[in-house]
């Protein structure tokens, strides 16, 4: 993984750096969440994996337009927990995962 990750870093700086002189700018990028609200109250770990893809498009020396997107994963294991249920209870060990990819 981290090999993967440094090399998604050097290309990164490569394609930022060959095209700051012409009018396309991309960027990948590692990124680290808290989760917030509902998420937040689900899974209540930091979450240290995620990337981020940007392309920009430069119209004039002010505005841009372009996509950013990306992934982020959130997890958290919770051993010997109890959920209570309107019949009964449940008693085990439960693995959370939520996905997310925001889009802008």
């Amino acid at each position: 993984m981290k090999k993967i990750l440094g090399l998604l870093c050097i290309f990164a700086a490569l394609t930022g750096s060959a095209s700051a002189a012409h009018d396309w700018n991309t960027n990948i990028s590692y990124t680290t969440a808290s989760g917030t609200g509902n998420l937040g109250d689900y899974i209540e770990r930091f979450s240290w994996t995620g990337f981020g893809v940007s392309i920009q498009y430069r119209m004039d020396d002010f505005n841009y337009v372009g996509v950013t997107s990306g992934w982020q994963r959130f997890d958290a294991l919770y051993r010997d927990r109890t959920q209570q249920l309107p019949q009964g209870a449940v008693f085990g060990t439960q693995l959370r995962i939520v996905s997310l990819v925001p889009f802008r």
